[in-house]
């Protein structure tokens, strides 16, 4: 497929979004099945409303089956249904959720630099998921003031999934990037997720586009392995996410999850030169409904190397763990170096493309 031909895949995927979300105003409602841009949001909303039926609490990983081989990914906290905060230790961040109105703020510290994104002027539909916002990110170091801003607008069908997502992200150098996200939900169930990218900076004569796919398949019995809300099925990175931080998802600010833990997950990058294909293997569930743990195998070819067959992967949840939220606790002790000593440099971005980049790095990582 030539540059131009890419270039209009994204186009046209730019535009079924344009036709699902009619022009932005405060008084808008959700109509026909998909969503309008929506209302002010002053708080989180009660998760239960995106069929969430257990607060998950904490989400831990591990490569060794049993849970005593496993870390802690997220943690997160609740109080009267809603989430109130949260930690993610991919990068040693604190997630914070204030009211009057919806903020999402997201902060990470060290010895050297200090990184803050903030998710504001957050519109939600009748449901509390969200229909449009923006958001800065923020990084102050030694040598300079970085910003980026980035808008996001989503689409959601009757049943509450999110089908559609558009976001255009500038920074104070002169680049940008625009992304388009499609979902394809069949039964209840996300079947496939295609995310395509378009950016530019002053070096780029005309915009270089990238493409990254997720397709899951579900056993034929509806009644075989039931989601209770979980969105992570086979590593710290949840499926079907890489725009928001997983927290959004748990807090039911982006709609319902899949009905059924899938029993395959394939994700394609590069245009198909690096996959993973994960195959569930067993999901265990605790005595009142709720997903205790899912395991899986996974083949992994990468452009890059260290192809792996038969590989395994295991998903713990916890649920009413009482965090202080404290999270210094958790925090990795390379928040205490210095950038002499070897500390990695700042995430320095908020695009999802980066982002993906981030989690696939750290796959490789925990695989040497």
């Amino acid at each position: 497929m030539d540059f131009k031909l890419k270039k209009c895949v994204f186009v046209c995927a730019a535009g079924l979004l344009a036709a699902a979300l009619p022009s932005c105003s405060n008084e808008d409602e959700e109509s026909g099945g998909t969503i309008s841009y929506g209302k002010l949001a002053s708080e989180v909303p009660p998760v239960a409303n995106a069929g969430i039926q257990f607060p998950v609490t904490g989400i831990y990983h591990g490569y060794s089956s049993g849970f005593g081989n496993s870390s802690l990914g997220q943690a997160y906290t609740y109080r009267d249904g809603r989430m109130t905060g949260g930690y993610e230790r991919l990068n040693d961040e604190v997630i914070e959720i204030t009211s009057n109105p919806l903020t999402v703020r997201i902060s990470r510290k060290t010895s050297y630099v200090e990184e803050v994104e903030e998710y504001k002027n957050i519109k939600v539909n009748s449901d509390g998921f969200i229909t449009s916002c923006e958001c800065e990110y923020h990084e102050i170091d030694e040598d300079e003031d970085y910003m980026e801003h980035c808008t996001y607008t989503l689409a959601y069908d009757s049943e509450g999934h999110r089908i559609l997502e558009k976001y255009h992200l500038t920074d104070v150098d002169g680049y940008w990037e625009n992304g388009t996200t499609t979902y394809t939900w069949e039964d209840g169930n996300l079947i496939k997720t295609e995310w395509v990218w378009e950016s530019i900076d002053d070096e780029d004569e005309e915009g270089v586009d990238w493409r990254y796919t997720e397709e899951m398949t579900y056993d034929e019995d509806e009644t075989r392995y039931p989601n209770t809300g979980v969105w992570h099925f086979y590593d710290l990175g949840a499926v079907g996410n890489d725009s928001f931080y997983d927290a959004f998802l748990y807090a039911g600010l982006l709609g319902r999850s899949t009905k059924n833990i899938p029993l395959t997950f394939k994700e394609n990058q590069y245009f198909d030169e690096d996959y993973y294909v994960y195959t569930t293997t067993g999901v265990n569930y605790n005595q009142d409904g709720s997903i205790e743990s899912i395991h899986s195998i996974y083949d992994r070819t990468s452009s890059w190397g260290g192809n792996s067959t038969g590989a395994s992967s295991h998903v713990y949840f916890r649920y009413g763990q009482e965090w202080d939220e404290d999270w210094t606790s958790f925090m990795s002790q390379r928040l205490t170096k210095s950038l002499d000593n070897g500390v990695r440099k700042p995430r320095k971005t908020l695009s999802p493309r980066k982002r993906l980049q981030e989690r696939m790095a750290q796959r490789m990582a925990n695989l040497k």
